[in-house]
């Protein structure tokens, strides 16, 4: 958002360019600890209709097994499609930058990457703030 998405015209972009300003401002831990919050609320709301009418993908499970990905959403949305067409489309979608790019959506694709960026105190907060949603899906460590 800091860099990565083009500005549309009109109230959303007066909007956007708004927050994007406020995000200079600010370091990446206090807006991780500032947003905490909003996402937790977002997330809740997703969890309570997960399953009857959306499916949820953790990010590493999309990064590093795209043809699985690929198959759990063609079986999800109860379409058929042949192995190849469903190799095809993974391949196409398997992008992994050389090196992060800060101003692009696609940046670095390295799930953990939050341990190079976060300062532990701040990692810490994160973890206690999303504690129920991290155990849900599998971040218990």
């Amino acid at each position: 958002m800091k860099n990565s998405h083009v500005i549309p015209p009109g109230k959303i972009g007066d909007t956007l360019s708004k927050n994007r300003q406020r995000l200079q401002d600010m370091d990446i831990d206090q807006y991780a600890i500032q947003q905490a919050p909003i996402f937790r609320k977002i997330i809740q709301r997703y969890s309570k209709i997960e399953d009857q009418l959306f499916k949820l993908f953790r990010y590493e499970d999309i990064v590093f097994n795209k043809r699985q990905w690929v198959a759990d959403i063609i079986s999800f949305l109860e379409l058929e499609l042949e192995d190849s067409k469903i190799e095809q489309i993974a391949k196409k979608h398997d992008i992994f930058p050389t090196k992060e790019n800060p101003a692009s959506h696609i940046r670095k694709v390295t799930p953990g990457d939050y341990k190079e960026k976060l300062q532990p105190a701040t990692i810490g907060q994160l973890n206690e703030c999303f504690k129920t949603i991290l155990i849900k899906y599998g971040y218990e460590n």
